[in-house]
């Protein structure tokens, strides 16, 4: 046992330390038998379609329970390069079916006229959905804006405003009276509406 106050010090920081990394080489030793099986499995996989096209092997990888459930094939007759691959990957446990889902619900998004493709239709399409949405918005503010602004110059240049446009004149001293004289109201740029 260390008497000395330096000694004490660096086993303190230095126990913790050890034991962490010694307990990160053991479970890295535990798990490579698991990893192992693992890389096993997944070459037994590859190996079932590696001996050769069959009918049997046809029948499993264009219409089987896996590929049915997953629905990945899209003719039952054959099975394309991309079906092969999700199917193997999902065999093989690379891939796992919520991974798939999220994937397929991520291409859905983007797939805008429902077709299985994304194409440069899709983004036009998009595109003018999504300026069809901000449009109007973009227009309400800019007159918002529009509205502000001149009704901030009215409010400085009353005068000069009533000059400019006498058709606002009519009747506007009743009612800035009778709303205690508020001037640039909304009542007054009823016609940038």
């Amino acid at each position: 046992m260390p008497r000395a106050a330096s000694s004490k010090l660096f086993l303190a920081a230095y126990a913790p330390l050890a034991v962490l990394r010694f307990a990160r080489v053991v479970s890295a030793l535990a798990l490579l038998p698991l990893e192992a099986a693992k890389t096993r499995a997944q070459r037994s996989v590859l190996r079932r379609y590696a001996e050769g096209l069959t009918a049997s092997t046809l029948d499993e990888i264009a219409r089987g329970p896996v590929v049915t459930r997953l629905g990945l094939s899209a003719d039952d007759s054959y099975c394309t390069r991309d079906e092969f691959t999700l199917l193997t990957l999902v065999l093989q446990g690379k891939v796992s079916e919520a991974d798939l889902a999220e994937c397929r619900a991520a291409f859905t998004v983007l797939d805008a006229r429902q077709l299985g493709r994304v194409s440069i239709e899709d983004l036009e399409l998009a595109r003018q959905t999504r300026l069809l949405r901000v449009a109007p918005k973009l227009r309400k503010r800019r007159l918002r804006r529009l509205r502000k602004s001149f009704g901030e110059a009215l409010n400085t240049t009353r005068d000069l405003a009533e000059d400019w446009f006498p058709h606002w004149k009519t009747g506007r001293r009743d009612r800035d009276a009778e709303e205690g004289g508020a001037a640039g109201s909304d009542s007054e740029l009823e016609g940038f509406k």
